[in-house]
């Protein structure tokens, strides 16, 4: 388990993992995207599932 505090920008590229990952927006609201075309807003309260090898991006906004 891990925590982001406090970052900005957008990635330039999805980035892949080889596991599951849940994630959750703890305070403030971001976005989704994945190479699927899914894209979604998100808000503190929200999670995501991101699946494996999928690209993805989350960020804040």
């Amino acid at each position: 388990m891990g925590e982001v505090l406090h970052s900005g920008g957008r990635m330039s590229r999805f980035r892949y993992l080889r596991r599951y990952a849940l994630v959750v927006v703890t305070r403030g609201e971001g976005h989704y995207e994945d190479e699927l075309g899914r894209e979604r807003s998100l808000a503190a309260g929200d999670w995501i599932l991101v699946f494996p090898e999928i690209g993805h991006v989350y960020r804040p906004d």
